[in-house]
């Protein structure tokens, strides 16, 4: 099977071929969904993928794992390859001296208040936008000022998301067509029923694979499924 479809490479650093997590540590700030409404939401869009064709091409995340990401910070495996990174002061500290360094300056920097709404879907994120220009220009300067602190490049071309799932093994073009028609479909009834997603607090978090990001202050101690 390995050779005769095409296996996302970016999907393999992160889960198995049979789709099992792999150790991913790195940091990040997100804001993990509590609304109950919000999430019965996505869990209603993420259960119509499944029952598609292309499902089994797809690895889907823990329903108690949703999220939007703020600002991408640092995955370890990655953090030589990773441009943006080239001039972060501890790239060559060890994971525990990396993860303490980004707490001590952006302790401080977890205070945020913006309202997005649903752009579009894809086949395994929810796009997501500021609402307004103000939420707009708070979310583009919250990122600039938590990025020029850690001396890490800004990309101002980043898409706000929700990821539902990750492509495993990539579509044909009968997956386009048929994910291309469900997205049709489910965008107009969810997008007016999620409304305004209110992110009120930025949560700088660990993670050690997918499956969940932990605030820091509660540390990596079993985090996720692949925490020790």
């Amino acid at each position: 099977m390995m050779d005769t479809l095409k296996y996302n490479a970016t999907t393999l650093e992160k889960f198995t071929a049979d789709k099992k997590m792999l150790y991913f540590p790195g940091v990040t700030i997100v804001y993990n969904f509590t609304d109950p409404e919000l999430i019965k939401a996505i869990t209603e869009i993420v259960r119509a993928y499944k029952k598609s064709r292309f499902a089994a091409k797809l690895v889907f995340l823990p329903e108690d794992s949703f999220h939007m990401t703020i600002a991408s910070i640092i995955a370890y495996k990655k953090k030589y390859q990773d441009r943006s990174l080239s001039d972060f002061p501890a790239l060559d500290k060890d994971l525990e001296e990396t993860d303490s360094f980004i707490v001590n300056a952006l302790r401080d920097e977890e205070e945020l208040d913006v309202e997005m709404v649903i752009e579009r879907f894809t086949e395994s994120k929810i796009i997501i936008k500021p609402r307004t220009p103000r939420d707009e220009r708070v979310l583009k300067d919250y990122r600039k000022r938590i990025y020029r602190k850690l001396g890490i490049g800004y990309d101002d071309d980043y898409l706000f998301h929700i990821s539902v799932s990750y492509t495993l093994i990539d579509f044909d073009e009968a997956d386009e067509r048929e994910m291309q028609a469900l997205n049709a479909r489910l965008l107009p009834i969810y997008a007016p029923m999620i409304g305004t997603i209110h992110i009120d607090a930025a949560q700088l978090s660990f993670f050690n694979d997918m499956s969940e990001f932990r605030h820091h202050t509660q540390g990596r101690d079993r985090l996720g499924v692949c925490g020790f």
